[in-house]
């Protein structure tokens, strides 16, 4: 689960079956794009809510789920991505997205 700031795209790498919102057009607050992940067998079905609430909501759910609430869209994005390889090849999600992530001592550094 993560919580983004909601902007509006053409085109995104993830696909939500499961769409909800939870917000009205008369309230000046921010939209804000939770986004959850359901996991059967190999597969992963993404599903959002969008909504609008206080920050003391974000606050609280942040103590729930560190890190991961009110980040950039992007790195969700990334991380949606990673969380479907993994599972799809069977593998531990955090361990497959600090593979990814973390740089080779041995290998070329090819961000240099």
């Amino acid at each position: 689960m993560a919580v983004f700031k909601f902007e509006r795209e053409l085109l995104t790498n993830i696909k939500y079956r499961y769409k909800y919102r939870k917000c009205s057009t008369s309230d000046p607050r921010p939209i804000w794009s939770l986004v959850y992940a359901i996991v059967e067998g190999n597969k992963v079905k993404n599903g959002r809510l969008l909504l609008k609430a206080d920050d003391r909501f974000f606050e609280i759910l942040e103590e729930k789920v560190p890190g991961r609430i009110r980040v950039p869209q992007a790195d969700i994005v990334f991380y949606a991505a990673v969380r479907a390889d993994a599972v799809k090849h069977g593998e531990d999600v955090q361990e497959y997205y600090k593979k990814l992530t973390t740089p080779e001592k041995d290998g070329p550094d090819i961000l240099v």
